[in-house]
């Protein structure tokens, strides 16, 4: 089956639409962050375009692990309460599932990496906000100014944690409780305030595209 995606920005497609090698090599530790752009969506393109890393930037990197390492299993500070991980997707999330979705609107691929000029007083946080200095930059009425960080352990596995954000952040339909780490893993659907994302690895990311039909950017932004 023959589908279209429309997909921003341009350098992350272009590596997208060449050999496996070249993909993995740049990509291949990364975890990915698709933001649906519907239509009209215009200052959230923007935002996230102003704010991404190039590909060739010796700057952009993934997080340090913090000094103290997280299981998957955690307790909750002062509650000696297990923090679980959030309800996984109802359908088994693969290359052709991704791909699915993806047909459905235009989205922003965002790897899940420190860039450079954002702020770096925690090295170990991709910080998440509508303020221009954040990681991930989500220019959207309904984000907090600094929405929550994704936060990477020893072993590779990503967590995020909602900062006390005004609109909350939910993954996979359930709200996250502030300033508590959410396990995250590839196929969770995100929804920070009213911006709505999905978790890929770059494996099933690949795989969507290629499985499929070699993806499609604009130069000018939705």
């Amino acid at each position: 089956m023959t589908m279209t995606f429309v997909l921003h920005p341009a350098d992350v497609v272009h590596t997208l639409a060449r050999d496996e090698t070249t993909f993995r090599l740049t990509y291949g530790d990364t975890e990915f962050l698709l933001v649906r752009l519907p239509e009209g969506s215009n200052e959230l393109a923007e935002g996230l375009a102003a704010a991404a890393c190039k590909n060739d930037d010796p700057h952009a990197v993934r997080p340090a692990p913090p000094m103290i390492s997280y299981n998957t299993e955690i307790l909750s500070h002062g509650t000696g309460e297990r923090l679980h991980r959030q309800a996984p997707p109802q359908t088994r999330f693969d290359g052709s599932a991704l791909a699915q979705l993806l047909a459905e609107c235009a989205h922003f691929i965002v790897p899940l990496r420190k860039r450079p000029g954002a702020e770096m007083l925690y090295a170990d946080r991709i910080s998440v906000g509508r303020a221009r200095n954040k990681d991930i930059v989500l220019r959207h009425a309904s984000v907090s100014k600094f929405h929550g960080w994704f936060q990477v352990d020893e072993s590779g596995e990503f967590y995020f944690v909602d900062a006390g954000s005004k609109n909350k952040t939910c993954v996979n339909g359930r709200a996250l409780t502030p300033r508590e780490l959410a396990y995250i893993e590839s196929g969770d659907r995100m929804k920070l305030g009213s911006v709505d994302a999905i978790v890929s690895s770059a494996d099933t990311l690949w795989n969507a595209v290629h499985r499929t039909t070699h993806p499609r950017s604009t130069n000018t932004l939705p």
